[in-house]
């Protein structure tokens, strides 16, 4: 008989209390769902406050404080190359000193902040709202890269999510 470990939901948000019980895993551990998408669990800090496909930045810690996530980043034009960057994935809103997964690899969806027509095969970049994308990037711009629409979708609502494929995403200065 094979073994197989029961993943904790990465479509909720854990308490404190929560993690010291055992729920979730250790801050900053990577685990893999049964579908092959691949999330990172972290903290969210002070003054944070996370909504579904929403882009986030992994501030990962050398020491033992785990990693946190920050909502972000925005502004392309400037932005320096970053670290990891995934997508919030639970549908709960998540703040201050909440657990939470973050999905880094595999198919999600993410908040797209301005109306136009998302082609796969273009670059997206961060939005101007932070946690946002937008598609298009300039010499001058960062874009992400590890991220890509999965399909031609229109957005006509200021906010709305599209459908991408996640690849360990990361900010590349233009």
């Amino acid at each position: 008989m094979t073994g197989y470990a029961i993943l904790p939901d990465p479509t909720r948000v854990y308490t404190k209390a929560e993690v010291l019980q055992g729920k979730g895993v250790g801050q900053g551990q990577v685990v893999t769902d049964n579908a092959g998408k691949v999330y990172r669990f972290c903290k969210v800090p002070a003054g944070q406050n996370l909504f579904r496909g929403q882009l986030v930045q992994i501030v990962a810690q050398a020491n033992l404080t785990g990693d946190y996530v920050v909502v972000g980043p925005s502004a392309p034009a400037g932005v320096p190359t970053s670290g990891a960057l995934g997508v919030y994935v639970a549908t709960a809103t998540a703040s201050t000193s909440a657990f939470v997964f973050v999905q880094v690899y595999g198919n999600a969806v993410v908040i797209a902040s301005a109306s136009g027509n998302y082609t796969p095969g273009l670059p997206l970049k961060p939005g101007a709202t932070p946690g946002n994308v937008e598609q298009g990037a300039t010499t001058a711009s960062a874009y992400i890269s590890g991220m890509t629409v999965q399909s031609t979708v229109t957005v006509s609502a200021v906010v709305s999510l599209i459908n991408v494929f996640l690849n360990y995403p990361r900010i590349i200065s233009g």
